[in-house]
């Protein structure tokens, strides 16, 4: 299940799609949450812009505890359209939740 809290959630050919309007501002897609065992973590998200320019478009970040920023990466249209919206993001669990 997917969880937003700005944007607008539709269904297109059976593939959920999120999509925002410029001037948007907030969390666009959050969850799962769940425990994990300390190591090394690699998430993969998924985003592609409607326009190209060089502004960052998006900014990717794992919460630990929902609250201390794990990991951020902050991304252009320009980059997310050269890694094909691929946006890898390592973290790394030191303790047990």
């Amino acid at each position: 299940m997917l969880h937003s809290a700005v944007g607008k959630i539709e269904e297109i050919n059976g593939v959920v799609h999120l999509r925002t309007s410029e001037g948007e501002s907030g969390c666009v897609v959050y969850g799962p949450y769940c425990s994990l065992e300390p190591g090394s973590y690699v998430v993969e998200f998924y985003a592609m812009p409607h326009e190209m320019d060089g502004r960052t478009c998006c900014i990717v970040d794992v919460l630990r505890r929902g609250k201390t920023v794990a990991a951020e990466k902050d991304f252009t249209a320009d980059e997310l359209v050269r890694r094909h919206g691929i946006i890898p993001v390592r973290f790394e669990v030191v303790e047990k939740d």
